[in-house]
């Protein structure tokens, strides 16, 4: 049998369906399938008022402003290191080589995963998350392996983290403690730690994957932007919002309706599931009133849903994603140039199994070093 919802594709309703607690729950997660009775409540995307306001407490514990400042060293870092790797080359295979590797490793910075262990297990995030696609050979029983050997990292390098201290974001969420009202003290269970640690894998790898690989096809379609980008520092933080906006790199939220609503005429029941479609929230003519399907990196009042419209689950990587995606391009247009895509692209078209959909699997390119 299957799992009907409902499809929401403007701007407003996204807008009111991310904020308003009230009318439109989230505790059976974001997916169009209901979060099995396990995990509910584990997650700080699958909650709802007390129960998000003490999860997302907690994490904040970890992303201290010495924290983010940290990071914001370590994208630089990370992005002149991997387009240095192969800016001699004249190829690469742009998904993999370039795309992944800024997001894998400033996730492993925050999470201190040893570099020895990186490749594997964003190898088994990426699996995860293309474990769906009939032309990938990842069925339901290895999908279930994959995240129970993710959990199973998680929960030792959280063991590892509370035993041996380290300067790094797990070691702060590891040992964070919010008191309540009457005194006693609050921690996250080892299980909210281990789901905490598939969230940030998954939204801050592939997300961020997702927006870089297609914002490069989009520069390339359009080679006025490219150079605009390259020669204007003071547009980028805007320009990486366009890109963001553009490729709109997560698909779809969805909630459950607490009472009965209207939408756009539309009644709908109370206990229905509703999604948002954030890529149609983006292009809409109402919020985007100067030509929603252009390209444009000077577009002014960028206010897209690709983070979330808005509201408690406001994604709590929004800023460090913006600059991941801005220095990222800087490092690839400051280094190489005359890039052009070398061969056929492949998308991985995983369905409504998550969040993302489809994303691009390969993009071949070529180039030369400036």
């Amino acid at each position: 049998m299957g799992h009907p919802f409902w499809v929401t594709s403007r701007m407003e309703a996204a807008r009111w369906i991310s904020k308003d607690f009230e009318t439109f729950s989230s505790v059976e997660g974001t997916a169009i399938r209901r979060q099995e009775v396990a995990r509910r409540g584990t997650s700080i995307v699958g909650t709802d008022h007390a129960d998000h306001r003490r999860l997302r407490g907690l994490v904040n514990r970890g992303f201290t402003p010495r924290m983010i400042d940290r990071l914001q060293d370590r994208v630089e870092y990370w992005a002149n290191r991997i387009v240095g790797e192969i800016r001699d080359r004249g190829e690469c295979e742009f998904v993999d080589e370039v795309a992944y590797q800024l997001p894998m490793h400033l996730i492993a910075d925050i999470v201190g995963i040893p570099e020895c262990d990186r490749r594997h297990v964003f190898d088994c995030v990426n699996r995860f998350m293309v474990a769906g696609d009939p032309l990938v050979d990842v069925g339901p029983e290895e999908k279930a392996a994959l995240e129970a050997e993710m959990f199973e990292y998680a929960g030792a390098l959280t063991r590892e983290k509370r035993r041996q201290p380290a300067e790094d974001v797990w070691t702060q969420i590891a040992h964070a403690e919010l008191e309540r009202e009457d005194g006693t003290k609050t921690a996250l269970s080892d299980l909210e730690m281990q789901v905490f640690f598939q969230v940030l894998t998954i939204a801050g790898s592939e997300t961020t994957r997702n927006a870089t690989s297609a914002g490069l096809l989009a520069l390339l379609d359009h080679p006025d932007q490219m150079e605009r980008f390259r020669a204007d520092p003071s547009i980028r933080d805007g320009a990486a919002r366009e890109i963001i906006r553009w490729t709109s790199p997560v698909v779809f939220w969805a909630r459950d309706t607490k009472r009965d609503i209207e939408i756009e005429g539309v009644e709908i029941p109370a206990g229905e599931r509703v999604s948002i479609w954030l890529p149609s929230a983006n292009r809409d003519p109402e919020a985007f009133t100067e030509d929603p399907d252009r390209f444009d990196l000077l577009r002014a009042d960028n206010h897209h849903a690709a983070f979330g419209a808005g509201g408690a689950h406001y994604c709590l990587g929004a800023n460090l994603a913006i600059r991941n995606v801005r220095v990222v391009f800087e490092a690839l247009l400051d280094q190489l140039q005359d890039i052009e895509v070398a061969g056929d692209t492949h998308w991985n078209v995983a369905g409504l199994a998550n969040n993302v959909c489809c994303s691009l699997g390969r993009v071949p390119i070529r180039f030369r070093a400036r």
